[in-house]
């Protein structure tokens, strides 16, 4: 499982990790995270490996554009994909990515090197919308699901939303958990699913990615270029900066609304074009890296 949190481990409580999100509505939990293939594991039987590999636009080193283009390959090729992460200007602009495999996992009470599990999950945004892919390896999933007392869960815990890809309690739910690679995912695919993780809205702005793409482009400018663009400045900064008026509408193309849901967007002009801001407030090769 994926357990995101704003605490760092040895502060957090640890019915956290040991109750994790049941993912239906009658979840006292509720705490976001993701369940790749939650069952419980033994990491002291067999040889189960843990990767992870990271893509950020905002390191100077260390980024695979295989890894990326693999990623966006599999959103182009997937036969279905939620609201939102569909378009090419998202795909086009993923810019963080968190690439995690599990391999050769076992449960507990195994025979070392039988009941080996292999997946993989990876992360990515463009730093407006986020999503998850989740990947099964076909025929990886040994697992004798009969000998578990729960089904396995799969699925996803957010603010906003919980999914559990296998409800109820019978024999048949039982074995299709521990089994994933064998079914079509919401992609259309075998063994693959997409889910979304966000809320935000259409005109949505991420100030630190709006700032670091007029960083980019500031140093992109010659340094003979007569003008560049103004730095967006936060709304408190706005308030007390007396070039600045008040604005319904801000039309620096955020579209209709923005200014409503974080109060009045800022403009200003000063012989210059008017910019209005708002509060800016796979299963690829295996990564390389071993955790």
């Amino acid at each position: 499982m994926i357990h995101f949190s704003n605490y760092y481990p040895r502060s957090y409580h640890l019915y956290k990790y040991i109750n994790p999100s049941l993912y239906h509505l009658f979840d006292i939990y509720r705490d976001p995270s993701i369940a790749v293939f939650g069952a419980p594991v033994d990491f002291y039987r067999g040889n189960p490996r843990i990767y992870y590999q990271v893509y950020d636009i905002n390191r100077g080193y260390g980024n695979s554009a295989a890894l990326l283009a693999a990623v966006q390959e599999r959103l182009y090729t997937s036969l279905s994909l939620p609201a939102g992460l569909e378009s090419f200007r998202f795909i086009n602009g993923i810019n963080f990515i968190c690439k995690v495999t599990w391999q050769n996992l076992q449960p507990q009470g195994s025979v070392p090197g039988q009941e080996t599990v292999t997946y993989q999950a990876i992360l990515f945004t463009d730093g407006r919308r986020s999503g998850v892919l989740m990947m099964y390896q076909g025929g990886s999933f040994n697992w004798n699901p009969f000998s578990k007392s729960v089904r396995a869960r799969i699925g996803v815990s957010t603010r906003h939303d919980w999914y559990n890809v296998y409800e109820g309690n019978s024999l048949a739910v039982l074995y299709e958990s521990y089994r994933p690679d064998l079914r079509v995912g919401n992609t259309g695919l075998l063994g693959r699913d997409i889910y979304r993780l966000d809320s935000n809205p259409d005109w949505y702005i991420n100030p630190r990615r709006y700032c670091q793409d007029w960083y980019s482009d500031d140093l992109s400018r010659p340094s003979w270029a007569p003008w560049a663009e103004p730095c967006p400045c936060t709304r408190w900064q706005a308030r007390i900066d007396g070039r600045f008026t008040r604005c319904n509408y801000p039309i620096y193309g955020y579209g209709y609304g923005y200014g409503y849901g974080y109060g009045y967007g800022y403009g200003y002009g000063y012989g210059l074009p008017s910019y209005y801001y708002g509060a800016i407030e796979v299963f690829g090769g295996p990564a390389t890296t071993k955790q």
